[in-house]
């Protein structure tokens, strides 16, 4: 976070939105050790997670970094300048839609299976003839899924998919 004000904002939304409780740390190293691994989401800006690649890369699908610089393929990245409703998306994976192991995302089937056919290379026409359903659909499914994976590119669904052993490398 560049600065409490927007730590206390981000608290404030999270907790009306989810019934969710906050505790605010500027640094990594303020959080007592005891206590690092209990949290469901680690926020953090940039730099405490350039900082601090050690502790937060095994935890990368609990974290969300706020930034205007960095990229979001393969990190869960917010803009301090987003608005309320792209803020809300980022955190729906955290709070909804988790299965037994609280980071594993979990994709309904037909997100699934568009995500096994854009890795294959498959363009939005080809998926939809190959599932039988509307272009609209197939970009429905891809913007969910983006949303929920909180990455945009191709290559990095390629990752996620094959990381996750929804894909077999080749």
């Amino acid at each position: 976070m560049r600065n409490r004000l927007e730590a206390l904002g981000l608290s404030n939304l999270l907790s009306y939105h989810y019934d969710a409780q906050s505790v605010l740390y500027s640094t990594l190293d303020e959080v007592p050790a005891s206590q690092r691994e209990k949290f469901k989401v680690y926020i953090t800006s940039a730099n405490e997670f350039l900082a601090n690649l050690s502790f937060f890369m095994p935890h990368n699908e609990q974290t969300l970094i706020v930034s205007d610089t960095l990229s979001g393929d393969g990190y869960n990245v917010v803009s301090p300048t987003a608005d309320e409703t792209e803020i809300l998306a980022k955190f729906e994976p955290f709070f909804h839609e988790t299965c037994g192991d609280d980071n594993q995302i979990r994709l309904t089937q037909r997100e699934t299976m568009v995500l096994q056919l854009v890795v294959e290379g498959l363009i939005n026409k080809e998926i939809a003839d190959r599932l039988n359903i509307s272009i609209n659909t197939v970009l429905t499914h891809r913007k969910n899924i983006s949303a929920k994976l909180g990455i945009k590119s191709v290559s990095g669904l390629s990752v996620y998919a094959i990381m996750n052993g929804i894909v077999s490398p080749k």
